[in-house]
């Protein structure tokens, strides 16, 4: 693939969240047919969230987005950093998950899904608060029968731990010359200026913006050998990554 696809995944989706904002940015995905990814958390404890009054109708909210073709993950379960780790992508230091025993994460993936099965919705894509998991997180993840992850440094969808990744690395609206990028939305902190900007991109590249169905059957339909080559990109991918992040945070300061 030598051009670039875009996932839009809209994150912090709970009862108390800024509904003004995030129903501005739908209408703008409807109004250019763009199905996101909404990362649902089932039982948000998080304070910092919540910005409104709590959405009485938020499930029935939520399963009308699911009708219009946007697809649903289940992010986290509390949206509660209780640990100091960074986990296996060691992106932030604070976690939901890693550095919990097997038990406890088991638990709270549970709960988590059984909020969601409860209402009548299903899903087998898990997207972890503050992208930190571990192999306990993973371990758990495919007893309760998840399949996809939406994460990891890389360009292209890949497998490990009998799990399909769909990588996220930009929380900014950027071109990129190749790869399935997804751009991770935080609706409770947009200006107009965020607004502006996506419609915008959407007007410019809408041919290329894609959903995350469409990113697990490109994985699906590559060979073995195609599979072996996109690794091998990736992987570069993620030492250039991971190079200029150790640049930025411990040589530059910023």
């Amino acid at each position: 693939m030598l051009f670039a696809k875009y996932i839009f995944r809209i994150d912090d989706i709970c009862p108390k969240m800024n509904w003004q904002k995030f129903e501005k940015l739908i209408k703008i995905f409807d109004n250019y047919n763009i199905k996101p990814l909404i990362a649902v958390i089932p039982n948000n404890q998080d304070e910092i969230l919540e910005k409104d009054l709590p959405n009485s109708n938020f499930w029935q909210e939520i399963k009308k987005l699911i009708n219009n073709g946007y697809v649903l993950g289940m992010h986290g379960y509390q949206h509660r950093y209780v640990t100091k780790s960074g986990g296996m992508l060691n992106l932030h230091q604070e976690s939901e998950f890693s550095n919990l025993s097997y038990i406890i994460q088991l638990e709270k993936i549970k709960k988590g899904k059984e909020i969601i099965e409860r209402n009548k919705i299903k899903t087998n894509i898990f997207i972890a608060p503050g992208h930190s998991f571990d192999k306990n997180t993973l371990r758990a993840l495919k007893i309760m029968e998840f399949k996809y992850i939406s994460d990891g440094i890389a360009l292209w969808p890949f497998q490990k731990h009998e799990l399909i990744w769909v990588p996220q690395v930009s929380g900014r609206i950027l071109k990129f010359p190749f790869g399935i990028i997804t751009f991770c939305l935080h609706t409770n902190n947009f200006t107009n200026k965020d607004f502006l900007q996506i419609e915008s991109f959407i007007k410019q590249s809408q041919q290329n913006i894609v959903d995350f169905h469409w990113a697990l059957d490109w994985f699906k339909k590559r060979s073995l050998l195609q599979r072996f080559v996109f690794i091998l990109f990736n992987t570069i991918f993620k030492l250039i990554f991971k190079f200029f992040r150790y640049l930025k945070y411990n040589i530059f300061k910023v």
